[in-house]
């Protein structure tokens, strides 16, 4: 299996886990049965240990399970995630969408990421040494016919 195949199976993980709050490994294995990711087999428990693991290395999303509660998966660490890593999920989950909607991915736009590459980097730069930085910003909006 290709690496960026095994990488939106963690985001998938992610996003469906987090979508639900809690969740079993039942529930999360037929899901996973349903979505266009998969061949249409069930989740093994290895494969969903080794996703579990994989996630929190990478992304240091801590997915726990409350066995007092009926075995139920969650997002422990969610509310220390911060904005940050939330919108980079929020946007590989978006990413993923589109990637299994194979027969409407022509008919989705999506909007250039904003202050991409140099202008992001050149701002972080300018915040970490407390200089003044002076943004003009334009809104345009265009109508659909």
């Amino acid at each position: 299996m290709r690496s960026s195949d095994i990488f939106r199976e963690y985001v998938w993980l992610v996003k469906t886990i987090w979508q639900a709050g809690k969740i079993t490994l039942e529930d999360l294995s037929g899901r996973w049965e349903r979505s266009e990711l998969n061949n249409g087999s069930p989740m093994p428990r290895s494969t969903f240990n080794r996703h579990r693991s994989a996630v929190q290395e990478i992304f240091g999303i801590d997915i726990e399970c409350d066995r007092s509660n009926g075995n139920v998966y969650y997002i422990a660490n969610a509310d220390s995630l911060g904005s940050v890593m939330n919108w980079m999920v929020s946007l590989l989950a978006v990413n993923n969408m589109i990637t299994e909607s194979h027969s409407i991915q022509n008919r989705i736009l999506l909007e250039p990421v904003p202050f991409a590459g140099d202008t992001l980097q050149t701002i972080i730069e300018a915040m970490k040494e407390n200089r003044q930085i002076e943004l003009t910003y334009r809104y345009c909006f265009f109508e659909c016919v």
